[in-house]
């Protein structure tokens, strides 16, 4: 990982937002990746189904996933910054937290003075400020790691325990390979397991089944292909393990709301328009 790779693109400490707002953003913050951290009780899509969340509880979300939540009547509070650079995400998986759903550490009192810290680095620029931010940003994904996988492993069995960081090890070399031929059986090999068992296991540890969590990267990879490197959508989609055009385009319609074409061209607008 490389220090220079973290980007701290924005963020806010004990966000008031007023009564019947509604964060809505189809795309999330494009291609980078959001922290959230919850202050007060919320609605929040995940998943596609509106669910509470609590004081406490956190969401990583990854570039371009959809962000929806409120707090009604009330209003909320929450802490978030939005980290571009792939370090920030390589430290996620590396550290076994999920993504694109919610997860409730036992603690979070860090969790304001860090992202104040990194906010300060940022401004002021001072020397080696680039190192203290990326270490900064480590330093989150560590504490979130430590507080969330004690409360998390309690809720597994010995046997189940004993599997997990087979599973996210599999996980991983998934992600990293989109574009190979990837079957629950396949998978399951991997992982030394039947299939049955690896994925009963891993929709308890993820929270969502094996291939749905295959098809969500491959789609948010293809995103990012389109965006940042220019590819054709043929290319994009057969680089992230999408071997049927026609698939792609329905999937991705179905699912981001629009066509490649028109997700390029409403993500480049959007773009244009914060600089």
């Amino acid at each position: 990982m490389e220090l220079h790779d973290i980007d701290i693109c924005n963020s806010d400490i004990e966000s008031e937002n007023s009564p019947g707002y509604i964060c809505d953003m189809p795309h999330g913050f494009g291609d980078t990746a959001t922290f959230l951290h919850i202050r007060t009780p919320i609605q929040i899509l995940i998943h596609d189904v509106v669910i509470d969340a609590n004081p406490g509880d956190c969401a990583i979300f990854l570039p371009f996933h959809p962000q929806w939540y409120s707090g009604g009547d009330n209003g909320f509070s929450d802490d978030w910054i939005s980290i571009g650079g792939r370090s920030f995400l390589e430290m996620v998986r590396k550290h076994g937290l999920p993504t694109n759903t919610l997860f409730h550490p036992d603690n979070t009192n860090f969790v304001a003075p860090l992202i104040r810290k990194m906010r300060r680095e940022t401004q002021e620029q001072s020397t080696h400020w680039h190192e203290v931010v990326f270490h900064t940003v480590e330093e989150l994904v560590l504490l979130l790691s430590r507080h969330w996988h004690g409360t998390e492993i309690r809720n597994l069995t010995v046997s189940e325990r004993s599997r997990l960081e087979v599973l996210w090890n599999v996980r991983m070399t998934v992600h990293e390979s989109l574009a190979d031929d990837w079957t629950v059986a396949g998978m399951a090999k991997l992982a030394d397991m039947s299939p049955s068992w690896f994925a009963a296991l891993y929709r308890k540890s993820f929270d969502i089944s094996p291939m749905e969590d295959l098809i969500r990267e491959r789609l948010r990879h293809a995103k990012l292909l389109l965006l940042n490197r220019a590819l054709t959508v043929d290319l994009a989609a057969k680089q992230s393990g999408f071997t049927s055009l026609h698939y792609f385009h329905r999937l991705f319609r179905r699912r981001e709301g629009c066509t490649p074409r028109e997700f390029v061209h409403n993500s480049t607008k959007l773009r244009d328009k914060r600089s």
